[in-house]
């Protein structure tokens, strides 16, 4: 899957739909979403988890 951006609201909302943090930095830290921001948000190689990339402020 090619990264895309992603609101960081809708992401917020998605994590709360889910019970648990669902975002990482590639290496394996928890992203804190700030919904005022955009991420570029891709999977890992095992196309498990939802790896950000970049970050829109």
């Amino acid at each position: 899957m090619e990264p895309i951006w992603m609101n960081g609201e809708e992401m917020i909302e998605f994590e709360k739909s889910q019970g648990d943090y669902c975002y990482f930095y590639e290496n394996g830290d928890v992203v804190i979403v700030n919904s005022n921001w955009d991420y570029l948000v891709g999977l890992d190689e095992m196309e498990k988890n939802s790896i950000v990339f970049n970050i829109k402020k």
